[in-house]
């Protein structure tokens, strides 16, 4: 909530600089911290695995169906204008900056979730761990493959990502070598198509859908004949 009033207020470029900015202040911020470890991090008591497992995988399931509840209220409908054309939706009344900043605090809210989520299946959270930028890479990677703007798309860009990567760190030994696949994938999705894979799925079974039910209709209007 706090850092909404400086970054957003810029936009384009500018932006992107600033939210970068924004994580190389905090892990040298926490780097330095000796009150959490500084740069050693911190150790956490360890849970039973499969308990935080299980309420990671609940957590998850919960988290798509409020964004799917959230994306068909009027909030999301403000989102989605906001997102689509800025102007516009400042011409009709809508507050840009109050939209966006709700928008960062409730993404903020589910980031920092996950985040606990993670210290406790790990039991150790270090400065270098948390504030890495393959992380926010891997983020937008996800949802980018699987489709931005849809419900469904950076779950299954998620799955995608996390599991090609557990993949190839098992077969390519060359530190790093996950990546060279990641982006391979990346040019397919960006060849094949540019709206990410889910919107592909939706269109193909969409099609497969209507196709059966015309062979059903022209087989019942043969038999009615």
């Amino acid at each position: 909530f706090v850092i909404s009033y400086p970054i957003l207020r810029i936009r384009g470029f500018s932006f992107l600089i600033g939210t970068y900015g924004l994580g190389i202040i905090f892990f040298n911020i926490f780097k330095s911290n000796t009150a959490l470890g500084s740069n050693q991090g911190m150790y956490i008591k360890s849970l039973p695995k499969d308990g935080v497992f299980s309420a990671i995988i609940l957590i998850a399931v919960g988290v798509t169906v409020f964004c799917y509840i959230l994306v068909n209220t009027d909030l999301g409908l403000k989102f989605k204008a906001v997102r689509d054309a800025a102007d516009a939706s400042e011409m009709i009344g809508i507050n840009i900056y109050r939209t966006k900043r709700t928008a960062l605090v409730i993404g903020a809210a589910i980031t920092a979730l996950a985040g606990g989520m993670f210290a406790l299946y790990s039991s150790h959270i270090a400065p270098s761990t948390c504030f890495e930028t393959s992380i926010s890479n891997d983020i937008l990677l996800g949802s980018y493959i699987g489709g931005c703007g849809t419900i469904l798309g950076p779950v299954i860009g998620g799955f995608c990502v996390l599991g090609l990567q557990e993949w190839a760190r098992n077969i390519i030994t060359v530190s790093g070598g996950h990546n060279l696949l990641l982006g391979l994938l990346l040019i397919v999705v960006m060849m094949v198509s540019r709206e990410g894979l889910w919107p592909v799925i939706q269109r193909n079974v969409l099609k497969l859908v209507h196709k059966n039910k015309r062979t059903v209709q022209s087989t019942e209007a043969k038999g009615g004949a």
